[in-house]
């Protein structure tokens, strides 16, 4: 433990005495965390890139650093030294500007949609794809319809999945399209689709364009992919009448939805999960209220969503749930609220999980959460969390209650 230690701070001393020139180091540090981790019991965190806590305490030193090589080509570096001396890359990834293109290769966390809490499509629930990406740097704007769909920014993605699966290393592609008709509004069109794999027919070029169409499917055969697509909004206003007829204080009012089909009929999406919020803010935007809610159980398929009969490991990476952490045939819902204060943000956070809708014994979880962050003394901030949880009928079996605790400090280190 010790020599890794040694060996880590030997190699971050000496790179940053590294400098390409005196305004562009060739080795920057943003910030480092101190992070402690206090559970009860074995817990896996939703929406935390797929880390692994252990019961009791843990202990982690993350960096987040950039290498800068070139003018338009950076790689960015998360490591993270665990308290065995474990040294572990959360994020690691290059990102290289070309005219108006951003290509991005490596480890890198991905958060489709407007949810708080969840994402029906991409989230973070995952440990971060090595994929390459592309996307736009600014915002494209077509001549013929640019009043009609605004600023279009697009982002597609290839990955490859595990080894440990029923069909090992399949291919997963994503699309996903944003359109910004008006400050107030923007919507996007979503597409993710799971293919090939070891034991699978290699594809020919024709068989891609098929893929995209989607005209095969639920044939038998190659083209039998796990496809899932959909689309999502973001509507704002400001200082509406009916907002302030219950709400006098009221500022912002901000509507959201996600909505995902987990199966195609006529080359369309069906089969419909969904997710829907509405985010109020308060008293100069110093108070805020998030109340969010997601369901994909489907009637007569209760048991579909996120599921395939070829890819039968289903939509997941790693045994984790690529989209909703909630998984298939759950429900979510999630309120959230934060007050600015002087000094430090405070939060109050509820969030009521059921799974397994469809079976005799649902499972019901339950969590309080109470944060305070944005406590700041020069370049160090300082977050504290404490969580409650409780659980009936884990794992949809039959079981008393199981209660569960958990207590994180942070300490950040900026600079500038």
């Amino acid at each position: 433990m010790r020599i890794s230690l040694i060996l880590f701070l030997t190699l971050v001393i000496s790179l940053c005495q590294i400098t390409s020139n005196a305004s562009q180091p060739f080795l920057k540090i943003n910030e480092i965390h101190l992070d402690l981790l206090c559970l009860d019991k074995y817990l896996q965190i939703e929406n935390n890139d797929g880390k692994v806590n252990q019961e009791g305490q843990n202990y982690n030193l993350i960096f987040n650093t950039q290498i800068n090589l070139y003018k338009n080509l950076v790689i960015y570096l998360n490591p993270e030294l665990k308290e065995a001396g474990d040294l572990n890359l959360l994020q690691g990834y290059l990102n290289l500007k070309l005219s108006n293109s951003q290509i991005t290769l490596g480890k890198k966390s991905l958060w489709w949609g407007p949810g708080k809490h969840g994402s029906m499509l991409l989230s973070n629930n995952i440990e971060p794809f090595l994929l390459l990406k592309l996307s736009n740097d600014q915002p494209i704007i077509l001549p013929w319809a640019g009043k009609l769909l605004g600023d279009i920014n697009y982002s597609w993605l290839l990955t490859r999945l595990e080894e440990e699966r029923v069909i090992p290393y399949p291919y997963l592609t994503g699309l996903r399209i944003n359109f910004s008709p008006s400050l107030s509004f923007n919507f996007s069109l979503n597409r993710v689709i799971i293919f090939g794999g070891q034991g699978r027919e290699s594809y020919s070029f024709s068989d891609y364009w098929k893929m995209i169409l989607a005209s095969h499917e639920n044939e038998p055969g190659k083209l039998n992919n796990n496809q899932l697509a959909g689309f999502d909004f973001t509507l704002q206003a400001s200082n509406i009448k009916f907002i302030k007829s219950f709400w006098p204080r009221g500022e912002d009012l901000i509507i959201y939805g996600d909505f995902v089909g987990e199966d195609e009929a006529g080359s369309l999406p069906c089969k419909w999960g969904r997710l829907g919020g509405i985010s109020l803010t308060a008293l100069k935007r110093r108070v805020n209220l998030t109340l969010e809610y997601a369901d994909n159980s489907l009637k007569n398929s209760r048991t579909y969503f996120y599921t395939h009969g070829i890819y039968q490991s289903g939509y997941t990476y790693q045994q984790r749930i690529i989209g909703h952490h909630m998984g298939g045939d759950a429900e979510d819902f999630y309120l959230n609220l934060s007050y600015q204060l002087r000094r430090c943000l405070l939060e109050l956070t509820y969030d009521l999980e059921n799974k397994g809708l469809s079976l005799s014994n649902i499972e019901k979880k339950k969590q309080y959460l109470v944060k305070i962050g944005g406590l700041k003394r020069g370049n160090l901030a300082f977050s504290a969390k404490y969580g409650y949880q409780r659980i009936k009928d884990k794992n949809n079996l039959p079981s008393p209650e199981e209660t569960n605790q958990l207590i994180y400090l942070e300490v950040k280190l900026a600079f500038f």
